[in-house]
């Protein structure tokens, strides 16, 4: 780290303070800490309540910070012992973001006790005086965001600038305790917790149905509900975290979706496109009539091509999605194209690979560059990094005799050992997958970036398939809801919701669930998107789990649904 004096520090935070300086950079912030810890050996000037940071505009801390479009805001603070106020400003800005979440853990789990304990033990210090604390120029001229303010917002004042009285503070740990003070309480608020949903997971953890969960919903503007139960590994006695990352399984395939519909925004396909104009070996593949089979994207994507399944040794020992390719074709197909719905990986793998032709690069790239990195999301992968696999939840099996959770064995693959297939694959954490269903939930675009154009959106979220039955409520069991149902562009569109799991969504919700329990369905009509995240192997039929109907059930009645 470059080293500087405690003096020029303390000039540059003085400086933003003042309006006059420019905006920081999340890591020459930290680097600012960093240095500004290594010398509170001795008194530092007075005035360091000061907090600047790019910011993660989708959040505010209600109370503390005033997120207003992306212009800077100052808010007072009456210190606890009725001495001076503490103004705190921030601004935001379009990249570099750094999470709040982030922040926080940063400034007062890792950093604040040892600052503290220091800067407690320095002599007292009168602090000079300090300019006023006004948005300047080089800071009012951030891009407005054009949405217009959310709940927890405050609007501009209109009384004169607010400026911070040169009164005498008695000594340095007078300035630390209000600092500390107006710092720690929105930092440290809880997640937003919706009423009822944690007795509804419990009565699923008390029953052994799961280890543990992760809920989540979001809203297009802020989190909503967030809450963690159980374990993670109860062996270990890992509980469930934010952090925590699943094997999110078909949950995976709306992204392949996304990724498809990303290339044709940008003009390098399109989903009425012949497979074969991409994958040539299939211009040879014919249907069970014996005529060729023209297989469309859309036909591959919507469950309706009636393409064989890659299966046995060769498929156990692929490593590329370009090794499967024959393997597809070698397989003889199930039906005529088009002529009815039948879930098929197959053909959301061979769009994965498609992506791969179109654009150049892997799929995993892809996804990281376009999609994944864009977004955030930091703990969604195919391929869990060494430090991220203690964050790797522990799959279960109820065993129907006994009625216990069996863990079941599980390793994530590394590169080069196993495709990173399109169907299913994908290793996500709440935060992240929720993160990805906001963008959709706002029309295909988050924070300024757009990710889908609202043509495109269209395709995936609406039904592509026509009068077919489709989805998993077909049978019996389920009361043949199959007509209840569409297939967007690898996404799952509930037409009429009926009795059951879906009985709280409302027309056109769309989603996916994986085989493993894990569940995401946007819901645009409420404006909301619900996150479930287990990890229980065996369900009979996944979406149609207990656990997911009585999570959905209870926040949509906390929201004020049936």
């Amino acid at each position: 780290m470059h080293s500087r004096t405690r003096a020029s520090v303390v000039r540059d935070m003085v400086a933003l303070a003042e309006g006059t300086g420019r905006v920081l950079h999340p890591r020459e912030l930290l680097q600012s800490v960093e240095e500004l810890e290594t010398l509170c050996s001795t008194a530092l000037p007075g005035g360091l309540a000061l907090l600047h940071a790019r910011y993660h505009t989708e959040y505010s801390f209600a109370g503390s910070f005033v997120v207003l479009g992306r212009t800077v805001q100052t808010v007072p603070f009456g210190a606890p012992d009725g001495g001076s106020p503490l103004l705190f400003f921030l601004a935001c800005c379009d990249d570099d973001r750094i999470h709040p979440h982030t922040l926080a853990r940063f400034f007062l789990l890792k950093r604040m006790n040892a600052l503290v304990a220091q800067l407690l033990s320095a002599p007292d210090a009168t602090p000079p005086k300090m300019a006023s604390l006004t948005p300047s120029a080089p800071c009012s001229s951030l891009p407005r965001r054009k949405n217009p303010p959310g709940p927890d917002t405050v609007a501009p004042a209109t009384t004169k600038p607010l400026r911070l009285t040169p009164e005498p503070m008695s000594s340095l740990r007078s300035i630390l305790s209000r600092l500390v003070f107006a710092l720690a309480l929105p930092l440290l608020a809880a997640d937003p917790k919706l009423p009822g949903i944690a007795a509804a997971i419990q009565s699923s953890l008390d029953a052994n149905d799961i280890a543990g969960a992760v809920t989540l919903v979001i809203a297009k503007d802020k989190t909503v509900h967030f809450e963690t139960h159980g374990f993670a590994d109860v062996d270990n006695q890992r509980p469930m975290t934010g952090d925590t990352m699943f094997n999110i399984m078909s949950m995976t395939k709306p992204v392949t979706a996304t990724a498809i519909l990303m290339l044709q925004d940008d003009g390098k396909l399109s989903v009425s496109d012949s497979v074969a104009k991409y994958l040539p070996e299939f211009a040879t593949l014919k249907t069970p009539s014996g005529q060729p089979a023209n297989l469309t994207l859309a036909q591959i994507l919507t469950h309706t091509s009636g393409l064989g399944e890659a299966s046995g040794p060769a498929a156990q020992s692929a490593k590329t999605l370009a090794d499967l390719v024959p393997l597809w074709l070698a397989a003889p197909m199930k039906y005529e194209p088009g002529a009815k719905w039948q879930y098929t990986q197959s053909g959301i793998n061979a769009a994965a690979r498609i992506v791969e032709v179109a654009s150049g690069q892997s799929f995993p790239a892809f996804l990281q560059s376009r999609l994944f990195g864009p977004l955030g999301l930091t703990h969604t992968t195919h391929y869990p990094s060494p430090a991220q696999l203690p964050l790797v939840a522990t799959p279960y099996a109820k065993n129907k005799t006994t009625g216990e959770l069996n863990a079941v064995a599980s390793t994530p693959p590394t590169p080069g050992t196993r495709p990173p297939t399109g169907n299913a694959g994908l290793y996500s954490s709440a935060r992240d997958y929720a993160r990805f269903c906001q963008m959709l939930l706002n029309g295909g675009s988050l924070d300024g970036h757009r990710y889908l154009s609202p043509a495109a959106l269209k395709l995936l979220t609406t039904p592509q398939t026509g009068d077919l039955p489709t989805g998993f409520f077909q049978n019996e069991t389920y009361g043949l809801r199959g007509a209840n149902y569409g297939w967007g562009i690898a996404t799952c569109i509930l037409k009429t919701p009926h009795e059951g799991v879906p009985a709280m969504l409302s027309p056109g919700s769309y989603g996916h669930g994986g085989a493993w329990g894990t569940q995401a369905w946007i819901d645009p009509v409420r404006g909301v998107a619900y996150v479930l995240m287990i990890q229980r192997t065996n369900f009979p039929n996944s979406d149609a789990s207990d656990v997911r109907k009585s999570f959905q059930q209870a926040a949509a009645s906390a929201l004020g649904g049936k």
